[in-house]
């Protein structure tokens, strides 16, 4: 079967590359979900890359197994969660979505990152 927790951690980390690349066209349609707010304008075209960037350094260091990216994965689920739990408050779910697809999003979102998280600290020993 292999290293079983080395290839889920790549898994997700190829799951929140897809996502990070999602990122840089959020200034061109759409925009960046940052703490429960949907950012147009400025603050859009600046933190949507950014957020970008630091996802995809976040994936490199998972797939290549580097001690920097346990923190910043940490962080990472904690925006996440932060953001997940916060858009209802600030946005209108998006049409043709109820509460229910919302959760079950949610929950996938949340149990991504914190099991990237997971994954990471399980393995920490042979983070270089």
């Amino acid at each position: 079967m292999g290293d079983w927790k080395a290839m889920a951690t790549k898994a997700i980390a190829l799951v929140i590359g897809l996502r990070a690349l999602l990122n840089f066209g959020k200034p061109f349609g759409g925009g960046l979900v940052f703490f429960g707010k949907i950012l147009r304008g400025a603050p859009n075209l600046i933190l949507a890359p950014s957020l970008g960037i630091y996802m995809l350094v976040l994936v490199y260091g998972m797939w290549a197994m580097r001690r920097f990216a346990l923190p910043m994965s940490a962080a990472y689920s904690i925006f996440v969660v932060f953001n997940i739990f916060l858009f209802p408050m600030f946005q209108a779910i998006p049409g043709g979505w109820g509460m229910g697809a919302y959760a079950v999003f949610g929950a996938v979102g949340i149990g991504g990152g914190l099991a990237g998280t997971w994954l990471l600290y399980a393995q920490r020993a042979r983070l270089t």
